[in-house]
């Protein structure tokens, strides 16, 4: 006599102890039984749950009934040993799968075909998913887009370059579809010079959210995309170069360096923005010619935040010949000298600060500019500094320092940036313009703020940024409460109109576009919120 015999009429603990038993003991007789009580439920949630999940468990070890129901057996009966192929692994099942999806009568059935055949991974099924890569049901044609990539199907590159196209027609480009992200991820795995080329050729994609999505997939790729991203530096593209030298800096290969050297060296890096994006992917690329580079630039760049990314990217690489380019730049005490200077203390230059503070004329004239920005994560970070220094002087400037007033605005400037150096100068304006300020490296990171309790006044962020970018921040942010009007500042060096419509239909207050200054973000502050003035 089978244990389920009479189970329907069973207290419900009886049923649950008699189920747990079926699982432990592996009674294969219950298999039948439990098929039936499958097929006609007892509609008790729990028990009903727990009939599937024993069955299951029984199937795991018979293949030999699992394949005979998909051949014979009745729907509900051919859905629950699909799932069990594909958990299992029957990789046996793959034929019938197959002759299954060919009957246009099961149509019903396709779904749950496709995705088994995805978990069982046969290449068997390559035409399979190729014949259903547009299927209607989203989950499905991107897990057949998916195959196609784990198999690296090079007859399918045309077909998912198409879909990446069309993801940037006017009346699709506002939306990344599961499919679009998914062929760029299958575009990468097959990794054919066609389908790198192409992938390269897309860095700045209409749609923001696949742009990142093309981007994070060429830094994984790594040093093998180097030689299809350095023939961007002889377009005339300003957009392209400034994301082909992030992607480089990310990448930080050597070879990748001598790319943006030779950009720098022959002319055709000229805009301010690319250079700010190539000094900055030096600072993730130790290596000798990016160093020379970057030490030149001390003497030469005039524009705030370019100095500024050049010096946090040598912060990083500090030798005794940047060490004695930046003594000799202070001392000339020029109009370069000041500038210099401002730059090491709104980059929080501890490791330089640290190696010249022996020559005291120079450090003397820095002391003054570190104690005006009145930002306490500025003030800490060069006071922990003159702490692990020993000597008087050390300890007397420690106390001047200890002396600074704070700034103790209550108004809230959340910055919103991937840059280091970026972040970095709103850091060391915000006491000026009267805002305490708090910083986060992506959108993701400043909707966690926010969700943590954190209240801002004004919002300033980029627009291209990994994770979460600013237009897909902004969207969310707006369905906050009090945050429907919070005035949004985005920066940015997008020069697409399209782009910029995106950021205004998200919410954008106003825009700001690199390079710029102090002055030029006071007048927007200004212009959208009054906040200024209050």
């Amino acid at each position: 006599m089978s244990i389920l015999e009479d189970f329907r009429n069973r207290s419900f603990a009886e049923q649950i102890t008699i189920l747990n038993q079926i699982q432990e003991s592996r009674d294969n007789e219950a298999i039948s039984h439990l098929f039936e009580l499958m097929k006609k439920p007892l509609n008790d949630t729990m028990v009903d749950h727990l009939v599937a999940t024993s069955l299951q468990s029984l199937l795991s070890y018979n293949e030999n009934i699992v394949l005979g129901k998909l051949r014979s057996g009745d729907l509900k009966e051919k859905l629950l040993c699909m799932n069990s192929a594909a958990i299992n692994g029957f990789t046996a099942a793959v034929p019938l799968l197959h002759e299954i999806i060919e009957d246009p009568t099961n149509e019903s059935l396709y779904s749950d075909i496709l995705i088994s055949l995805a978990r069982l991974k046969s290449p068997e099924s390559l035409n399979i998913f190729r014949k259903f890569i547009s299927y209607p049901d989203e989950l499905v044609s991107t897990s057949c887009i998916e195959m196609l990539g784990v198999f690296r199907d090079i007859e399918s590159i045309e077909i998912l370059t198409s879909i990446i196209n069309n993801a940037e027609l006017d009346d699709q480009y506002e939306v990344c579809t599961l499919q679009a992200g998914m062929a760029v991820q299958s575009l990468a795995s097959i990794k054919t010079e066609k389908a790198l080329s192409f992938l390269v050729s897309k860095i700045h994609h209409r749609n923001a959210t696949l742009r990142r999505k093309i981007q994070d997939e060429l830094i994984k790729i790594g040093p093998d995309i180097i030689p299809f991203l350095a023939p961007i530096f002889s377009e005339n593209d300003n957009d392209k170069k400034i994301l082909a030298s992030n992607i480089l800096g990310f990448i930080g290969s050597r070879k990748g360096g001598e790319v943006l050297v030779q950009a720098l060296d022959s002319g055709k890096a000229v805009d301010p923005n690319i250079k700010y994006a190539i000094y900055e992917a030096f600072g993730r690329i130790p290596f000798l010619k990016g160093l020379m580079c970057l030490v030149d630039a001390l003497r030469i760049e005039k524009d705030g935040l370019i100095l500024l990314s050049v010096v946090t990217a040598l912060n990083e690489q500090v030798n005794p010949g940047v060490i004695s380019a930046v003594n000799e730049i202070i001392a000339s005490d020029n109009d370069q000298s000041k500038r210099l200077i401002r730059a090491l203390v709104s980059a929080k230059a501890t490791t330089i600060f640290k190696s010249i503070y022996e020559n005291e004329k120079n450090t003397a004239t820095i002391l003054p500019v570190i104690a005006e920005t009145k930002d306490p994560e500025t003030l800490e970070a060069f006071k922990s500094v003159l702490a692990s220094i020993e000597g008087d002087r050390a300890k007397k400037d420690l106390e001047i320092l200890s002396q600074t007033e704070l700034s103790t605005s209550e108004k809230g400037l959340l910055a919103v940036d991937d840059s280091k150096a970026m972040l970095s100068f709103y850091r060391s304006i915000a006491a000026e313009i009267g805002f305490r300020i708090i910083t986060a490296m992506n959108g993701k990171e400043a909707l966690d703020l926010i969700e943590s309790g954190e209240y801002f006044d004004l919002i300033i962020t980029d627009m291209n940024m990994p994770i979460m970018d600013g237009i897909e921040f902004t969207k969310q942010l707006r369905n906050f409460i009090g945050y429907e009007e919070t005035p949004v500042i985005m920066v940015t060096t997008e020069s697409e109109q399209s782009q910029r419509d995106l950021a205004a239909s998200a919410g954008i207050s106003t825009f700001v576009t690199k390079p710029f200054t102090i002055d030029i973000i006071k007048e927007k502050i200004d212009n959208i919120s009054g906040l200024l003035s209050l």
